[in-house]
């Protein structure tokens, strides 16, 4: 009779004092404070804006594309972000296979969602000359006479 007095009293012992262990949030909070014996949440840093910059792999599907990077291909939503080739603002169809982007965001899961994205093209002046074409003054002449 004794060993369920104190069974009984440790269960009731349990049950009066299991609300202050128990998580009201499911599990979620991340962070807080103590305030008159309890707990008060927190504020839940936000995801830090990370870039990452590689050829974009493929065509876009709408606003999404895949980066190529050497740790692996990467996810990229661009439905809210702003997007610059050559430092000026242009549309989502700018961005085509192969070209080099810059992309700022947060990570969700394996998806980048994209802030900004920024392409550099190559230029007319970037090209190359004709062969046997000469270097004068940083510019590129036409072929050498002969």
């Amino acid at each position: 009779m004794k060993k369920l007095g104190f069974l009984f009293a440790l269960v009731l012992t349990f049950a009066l004092t299991g609300h202050a262990f128990a998580q009201k949030d499911g599990g979620k909070m991340a962070g807080g404070k103590m305030q008159g014996g309890k707990m008060v949440p927190g504020k839940v840093a936000p995801a830090a804006t990370q870039s990452f910059t590689g050829p974009v792999k493929g065509d876009p599907s709408g606003r999404t594309f895949t980066l190529g990077l050497k740790k692996g291909p990467m996810s990229v939503d661009a439905t809210k972000a702003t997007i610059r080739v050559n430092g000026k603002f242009a549309k989502m169809d700018a961005i085509k296979g192969g070209t080099m982007v810059t992309v700022v965001g947060k990570m969700v899961g394996t998806t980048l969602m994209a802030t900004t994205v920024t392409a550099k093209t190559a230029t007319a002046g970037g090209k190359m000359a004709p062969t046997g074409g000469k270097m004068t003054g940083g510019k590129m002449s036409g072929a050498p006479k002969k």
